[in-house]
């Protein structure tokens, strides 16, 4: 089990690696990111002692290990989405902010192999000055990955 000291020694790397991507960004996010990786060094990972996280096992999650997959990984080829295909999508507008859902199939390679999975995802809009921004973004698995 990784301990909350443990934890921030483990992201500090990657989060280092997400500062240089992090100067492109609005000055507001770049703030908001650093106050919360700086909690995150602080208070590490939540577990089940905690009132708010009590029902919520995160062990498995502090155990594994991240690599940050951005543009450069999908340049070189080393991430190739071969399909994703939007299925039961959903959205909603309500005064100024549009909430999409739905799934996903999706046929990811890397140097692992072919995984092929379905996600179930969320998004959510804010329109300003006559745009629509994206806001947030979740995706979550909804079966096992299955490796070809």
């Amino acid at each position: 089990m990784i301990t909350a000291t443990q934890a921030p020694e483990k992201y500090l790397e990657i989060f280092d690696q997400l500062k240089s991507r992090m100067a492109q960004e609005p000055r507001w996010l770049q703030s908001l990111r650093q106050e919360a990786f700086t909690r995150f060094a602080e208070t590490g990972f939540p577990n089940t002692h905690d009132e708010d996280w009590r029902f919520t096992n995160v062990a498995a999650v502090a155990g594994t290990s991240f690599e940050l997959a951005g543009l450069e990984s999908i340049k070189k080829e080393q991430l190739v989405y071969e399909s994703i295909a939007p299925t039961a999508v959903r959205v909603r507008v309500y005064d100024g902010l549009a909430l999409v859902t739905g799934r996903e199939d999706m046929r990811v390679r890397n140097s692992a192999g072919l995984s092929a999975f379905s996600v179930r995802f969320t998004e959510v809009y804010v329109r300003r000055d006559g745009r629509w921004l994206l806001t947030a973004w979740q995706t979550k698995p909804l079966v096992p990955v299955r490796r070809s």
